[in-house]
Parts: structure tokens; C-alpha cells; sequence
């Protein structure tokens, strides 16, 4: 998919080098209170470094305004194919070993979320810029993504969001998401503003 318009937004495959640091800022600001509390940055400058390191730009798809500005993204994951992962490497230059082992604890969550199956993708992150929300942008990135997984062969598309954000849940079950199970995460996630996540999927 190199481009395709909907009400005035562009939605694209791939994330151009000079988009990605419009992509970091709306990444840090839609999930900024989960990502203060597994990474704990120690200032700005070091979270915008470790969030450039993680994207990887591929398998981003991204949506722009008329004017060719950046307002929203979405990552999208396959079997031994992620969408965000920082490296240990990365980490340990940032805060030493013992830094390093803490926050990297937390990247075993999102390995036992990725999809395992070849015919599941997953929706890794979904962010809009603050002053697009409500437009229709998150639903057009969640079909680019349908119909990407499509493309790849795909019979399934996975999610999840956690129990304090009822509105992007919402937005998914409109997008055709239905919750499949849900996990309660209790003290282990209550730091990052959540205490049990919903698994969704919705079959293609």
C-alpha cells in the first residue's frame, strides 16, 4: 500500500526518515504515562533517543493531513517481527547493566503479546496527534492495517488496550474488535495508570 486518501488523510506504508521524529513526539505523548514507568527516563532528550531507537520504520503506517504533516501512527507486528523494540545494547549505554536488566524485564510483556501464528498480525501501538483525535484518523489507520494483513495473507488482526482507556476501545470494537479474554495486571501495571488489560481480535 504506497498511499491512500480518506477524508483528507493520507494514510501510507512505511515511515519516511524525516517523519520520525514528528512519530516519536505523538508516540511519547499518547503513552507517556506507561512509557515514564517502564523506561524512567532520566530527561526528554534521553526518552526521544530510546523512542527513535525502538520504531522500526517499516512496518509503521502512518497518516497525514493535507498539508503533509504527521498526525497519526500505527505499528504493526508479525510472527518474529516487531513493530517497537528497544535494544538491550541501546539500554545498557543508556542507564548501565543494572539499569538495563530492570527495564528490559519489561520487554518480556510485549513478547508474550506478539503474535505467534503466520496468519496473525497485531496491532502494536496506535497514537493520534492530541489535535486530530476525533476525525476518523485512529479507525482509517485500523483499516490500512486490516487491509495490509489482508494483503500478507492474514486471517486474524490482534490488539489490546488496557481498562482505563474505554474510549480506544470503543473505537476498536467499532472497527469490528471484539474482546477475547481479559488479564488482570493488578501492582505490576498500576504504576503505568492500569490494572488489567482486554485482548481484542477481529478476523479478516
Amino acid at each position: 500500500m504506497r498511499g491512500v486518501a480518506v477524508d483528507g488523510v493520507r494514510i501510507s506504508q512505511g515511515m519516511a526518515t524525516g517523519d520520525v521524529p514528528a512519530a516519536v513526539a505523538i508516540l511519547i505523548e499518547a503513552f507517556a504515562e506507561k512509557i515514564a514507568h517502564e523506561l524512567r527516563p532520566r530527561s526528554e532528550e534521553q526518552l526521544v533517543r530510546l523512542v527513535t531507537s525502538g520504531i522500526s520504520r517499516e512496518h509503521a503506517l502512518v497518516a497525514a493531513a493535507r498539508d503533509g504533516s504527521l498526525i497519526g501512527v500505527a505499528g504493526v507486528a508479525a510472527p518474529g517481527r516487531p513493530f517497537f523494540h528497544i535494544p538491550f545494547a541501546v539500554l545498557r549505554r543508556e542507564f548501565g547493566l543494572p539499569g538495563a536488566l530492570t527495564r528490559w524485564a519489561y520487554s518480556l510483556l510485549e513478547v508474550a503479546a506478539a503474535p505467534r501464528r503466520p496468519g496473525t498480525r497485531r496491532v502494536e501501538v496506535l497514537a493520534v496527534a492530541a489535535g486530530s483525535r476525533g476525525r476518523g484518523v485512529g479507525s482509517a489507520l485500523l483499516d490500512a492495517a486490516a487491509d495490509g494483513a489482508r494483503q500478507e495473507g492474514a486471517k486474524r488482526l490482534i490488539l489490546e488496550v488496557v481498562d482505563t482507556n474505554g474510549r480506544a476501545k470503543e473505537l476498536y470494537e467499532r472497527a469490528g474488535f471484539r474482546a477475547t479474554r481479559t488479564v488482570r495486571s493488578g501492582a505490576l501495571t498500576a504504576g503505568a495508570g492500569y490494572r488489567a488489560i482486554h485482548f481484542m481480535r477481529r478476523d479478516l
